[in-house]
């Protein structure tokens, strides 16, 4: 990967004049991206999140206020930029995190599509919690698309809980020739 001009993807992104346009459900044209929904995990309705193309929590695992959170975001570059360096930018954002600590960081196709998935544990509020992060880069007609999975959980959380996480990042469909 080339590395990023800038210490986050939002830097990298401003510095090249790069806007984020987000593509939801319904759209016509766009590349599809959906994610499966594993027991214990609900959708949270669209208007609460609207830059979102998908939430997700996990209610029943909501401890001391906070909900374990799946956030699915789809959008369309306004300006292209190179592969390597979109994922490389992405895959620095975690970085950000309070107390971070990266677990790995891979670079790989995934569903045919440039990716890089970020997993690490951070601190915050006295909590410890598993991040797992994944950035596609998806080619459609004459558009290039950064869609981001982000998933959160507790770091202690029960094994159905990690399963389920694990669930929606590996099962994320994606459908670059099928309108959403």
């Amino acid at each position: 990967m080339t590395p990023s001009t800038g210490k986050s993807l939002r830097d990298y992104l401003d510095t090249h004049g790069v806007e984020l346009l987000p593509c939801h459900a319904g759209e016509p044209g766009r590349p599809s991206v959906e994610l499966p929904v594993p027991r214990g995990w609900t959708i949270v309705p669209a208007h609460l999140f609207p830059r979102a193309r998908t939430v997700l929590v996990a209610p029943e695992y909501t401890e001391a206020g906070w909900t374990p959170i799946a956030v699915l975001l789809h959008n369309r570059l306004s300006v292209r930029r190179p592969t390597g360096e979109l994922l490389a930018a992405a895959a620095a954002a975690t970085q950000e995190l309070p107390e971070w600590s990266e677990l790995d960081c891979e670079t790989s196709n995934f569903r045919g599509h440039p990716s890089v998935i970020t997993r690490g544990k951070y601190r915050a509020g006295g909590v410890d919690f598993d991040a797992r992060s994944r950035h596609l880069v998806i080619d459609h007609d004459q558009d290039r698309y950064l869609t981001q999975l982000a998933v959160t959980t507790r770091a202690d959380a029960p094994a159905s809980l990690r399963e389920g996480a694990q669930t929606i990042h590996t099962e994320m469909w994606v459908d670059p020739a099928r309108a959403s």
